[in-house]
């Protein structure tokens, strides 16, 4: 996830969003038979892009799995409930980013 972060944070907003956007509008190439497959490839990027924040934003100590886990890390709750709140959040997590990947 944090190499996805990476990439649309840095390298792809630098590097690669301004060209693909030139070529989206300008590129004679892509003008003609190639279009709807930058169309399909800019959409899913920025859809991409989209659910890695939002994931991030879950994570947060404000978010729902960020609360879940603090809850699960806390003193109060018995050593077994709290195991497996962080089995639960962690499998949660996982299930999510790997779909994530999975794009």
């Amino acid at each position: 996830m944090g190499l996805l972060g990476a990439v649309f944070s840095s390298l792809y907003t630098a590097e690669m969003e301004g060209p693909l956007g030139m070529l989206f509008k300008e590129g004679e190439f892509y003008k003609a038979d190639n279009r709807s497959e930058l169309d399909a490839a800019m959409e899913a990027l920025g859809r991409l892009r989209t659910e890695v924040a939002n994931l991030e934003i879950r994570l947060r100590p404000s978010g729902d799995l960020g609360t879940a886990w603090m809850e699960a890390t806390e003193d109060g709750m018995p050593a077994d409930a709290a195991l497996e709140q962080q089995n639960l959040v962690a499998r949660s997590v996982d299930t999510e980013a790997g779909r994530l990947l999975q794009h």
